[in-house]
Order: structure tokens, then C-alpha cells, then sequence
């Protein structure tokens, strides 16, 4: 009987490090491994036949925000406390990456977190250094942030980049601090209705919006290929970014006395929590072989050189040694992230308003930069109450069916 494992691709490298490790699972346990992989902008249709036609998959790794999707439409197996406890209990992982497999109020788990992706601040700070900005202060708060941008600007045109294109979600990702940093949040305490156009929302998304004046000005979206090069020759001394962005820059900055000048810094708010989770399907038969795969799936060493290669961080508090975090000297910045962050609303119905949020987020950055003229602080709330109050209103009419 073999084992059907769906993964995102996201590096060959790490593709082929995870084939050589079921190759030797296989060896040990006599069995039959498939690996499957797909595009990171293909897979969720596959895994979503997967779920309905119950076949060609029975172990996954998902992005996290995609595990409410998958429980609704009944695909997933639970995990029981018995083996959640032979991966040594929730209590190794991050609190912050545990929530995010818990939707609403059942307490049932149907997932596992695999590798962590965080949201922080990234700096240079020869460039900082030389416009008198000091980032002990400058990344506290989001006030405190747009002063010290000011400063730099002085001396760099365009001193921040960010993503403003709908390419990905990480625009809806780097606005989730800024909003809760505010005080505000995405949906009320009971899940009922939106809140992302209460005032305290409102103002942080005001605060993060506002930054376009510190972008480069141009009419067209920002990518993430592009904040990617801009920042790496440093075209631009500050960005916001996952860990990923470490691996890059390894990878494509050949000096090291350059890359010492890299530093991150938490976000004006707390941070955005996701990466990606272990889920098997119903339909999955041989499940104890599946759940010794997991087992070997979280060996240290595999965790490590997997997010070496792919730019994701362990999940596992155990990971996190001395020497782990002496790999690079922002880990540990990073770390503070998981610990203080947070995920978005794992809630039914959270898909459907992700992607119109993330919608919405990009339409607003496409009216800023297509502004003839320097936008007034009166323009940017009527483009912020054009592209989210009326959506809001319609949202709160499904989440109260």
C-alpha cells in the first residue's frame, strides 16, 4: 500500500531533499512513498479535487489559511489526543501556530504546523546610520516608523518598498500589523461581523496606506519579485518580508561584510503568523504508516535544512537552540515574532473573505498609484472608504446568515 504525499513547490532543492528522505523511509518501513508536487498557484485546485473525489492524495502540506477551506468540505481526518501526544502534545509548538489550527470553537485538530512564516521588519542599518535614524525607536510604533522613514527620505528617494500587487496575499499579510497594532481587527469577538472599518482598524490601515508617499512612484503594482531586487541592491532601506528573504539574500549577495548590514526588526504591530500544516485526508488508509511518515517529517535536521532551502522557520520550540540561532543573527528577532505574532481569523467563511480583502487592499494600492496628483490625506480615506465599507456591509450580511 503507498502513501500519496502532496507538497507546494517551493525550492527543487528542497524537493529533492525531501524525496531522498522518503527514499529512506521507504527502505526502513517497507513501503511506497509518492511525492507529488505542485505550483504554489496550482495546488489548491488539486487539492481541492483531491478532497471532493476522494483519490490521488492521502498526506498534504497546506498553507495554513487554506486548512477551513478543506475542513469545510469534510476532507480532512481529525487527529485524536492520543496522537497529538506522540508528537510530543501542542505544548512543542508555538502558541501562536497552534491557534491557527483551531476553528471557532471546536476544539477538534485536523492539522499539524509544519514550518512557520512570520512577517518583520528588514533593515539596513549602514543606511540608516547615515540619516541619523535610530531603529531602536523607529520600528515601535507606526508613528514612530513614518518619522524615521521621513528622515531617511532625506537622504533616499524611496526608502521603503513593499508589495502592492494581488500576486500574493502579502499585502493583506504586512497590513495585518499595522491594523491590529491600531487596536483593531478583522472580524468582531463573536465572528458575527467584519471590523475591519472600525475606527481603530481604520486608522491603522490609514497609517499603512499612508506609506506610499515613501515608495517609489510608479503606476503600476509593486510585485514581490520586485521588492525582492529593489531591496537586495538596495535600491531601498527598509521593507517588510517573511524569513524567506534571509535565504535570498544569501543566495544573491555575495558579500558578507554587506550582509552583515542586514537587520530586522518586529513590525508596529504584532506580527502576522502563517506558513504551512500537515493535514490527512478521510479517505487516507494506511494511517500508521502516514503518522511515522510525520514523525520523520519533524526530525531536526530535516527541519532545519528545509527552511535553509525554502525560507520557512521550525515549528517546534525544541528547534530553537543556541546554535540554530547562531546560524543568522536575526533569528532570533524572528523567533520574538512566533512568539508575540499572530494568525488571521480561522473561522468558517475566512477564504471567502481573505481573498476579497486581499482584493480590496490591492484595488486601494491601484487608485494610489494611479493618482495624478500627490494624494491628500482626505483622498486616501475616500479611496480606503470606496474599496472597504460597502464590501464590509455585504460580508456582514453572510457572516450573520
Amino acid at each position: 500500500m503507498s502513501i500519496d504525499f502532496v507538497t507546494p513547490l517551493f525550492d527543487p532543492r528542497a524537493n529533492e531533499l525531501l524525496a531522498n528522505v522518503l527514499q529512506e523511509f521507504d527502505k526502513k518501513n517497507g513501503r511506497k512513498t509518492n511525492l507529488i508536487n505542485y505550483e504554489w498557484g496550482q495546488i489548491w485546485r488539486e487539492l481541492v479535487n483531491v478532497t471532493i473525489y476522494r483519490t490521488g492524495g492521502d498526506l498534504a502540506e497546506i498553507g495554513s489559511s487554506w486548512l477551513e477551506s478543506l475542513v469545510s468540505m469534510n476532507g480532512l481526518r481529525p487527529f485524536s489526543s492520543q496522537e497529538i501526544c506522540e508528537f510530543g502534545g501542542k505544548e512543542v509548538f508555538f502558541q501562536s501556530l497552534w491557534e491557527n489550527l483551531t476553528i471557532g470553537s471546536e476544539p477538534i485538530i485536523r492539522g499539524l504546523p509544519f514550518q512557520a512564516d512570520v512577517r518583520v521588519m528588514y533593515y539596513w542599518d549602514d543606511m540608516l546610520e547615515t540619516a541619523g535614524v535610530e531603529p531602536k525607536e523607529t520600528f515601535i510604533s507606526a508613528a514612530n516608523l513614518a518619522a524615521g522613514l521621513e528622515k531617511l527620505q532625506q537622504h533616499y528617494d524611496s526608502p521603503l518598498i513593499l508589495p502592492t500587487g494581488t500576486d500574493t496575499h502579502n499585502i493583506l499579510y504586512n497590513a495585518a500589523s499595522w491594523l491590529r497594532g491600531a487596536g483593531g481587527e478583522f472580524l468582531s469577538a463573536d465572528n458575527r461581523q467584519t471590523a475591519f472599518c472600525e475606527p481603530q482598524a481604520l486608522a491603522g490601515l490609514r497609517a499603512y496606506f499612508g506609506l506610499h508617499k515613501f515608495l517609489p512612484p510608479q503606476n503600476t503594482p509593486i510585485t514581490d519579485a520586485e521588492v525582492l531586487d529593489i531591496f537586495t541592491r538596495r535600491k531601498a532601506a527598509v521593507t517588510i518580508a517573511g524569513p524567506w528573504l534571509l535565504n535570498h539574500l544569501k543566495n544573491n549577495v555575495e558579500s558578507k561584510e554587506l550582509i552583515s548590514h542586514l537587520k530586522a526588526a518586529l513590525p508596529p504591530g504584532p506580527s502576522f503568523v502563517g506558513g504551512t500544516v500537515l493535514v490527512v485526508w478521510q479517505h487516507a488508509r494506511d494511517i500508521s504508516a502516514i503518522l511515522t511518515l510525520i514523525k520523520t517529517l519533524f526530525e531536526p535536521e530535516l527541519q532545519y535544512q528545509l527552511g535553509e532551502l525554502d525560507g520557512f522557520l521550525p515549528v517546534q520550540k525544541r528547534f530553537w537552540t543556541e546554535e540554530y540561532m547562531s546560524r543568522n543573527p536575526n533569528l532570533p528577532v524572528l523567533r520574538q515574532a512566533i512568539l508575540t505574532g499572530k494568525g488571521l481569523p480561522v473561522v468558517p467563511l475566512w477564504g471567502m473573505i481573505e481573498d476579497r480583502l486581499n482584493g480590496a487592499f490591492g484595488a486601494a494600492w491601484n487608485d494610489i498609484h494611479s493618482a495624478q496628483a500627490p494624494l491628500t490625506p482626505q483622498d486616501l480615506d475616500a479611496i480606503l472608504n470606496d474599496r472597504l465599507v460597502s464590501m464590509a456591509r455585504r460580508l456582514d450580511i453572510t457572516l450573520a446568515e
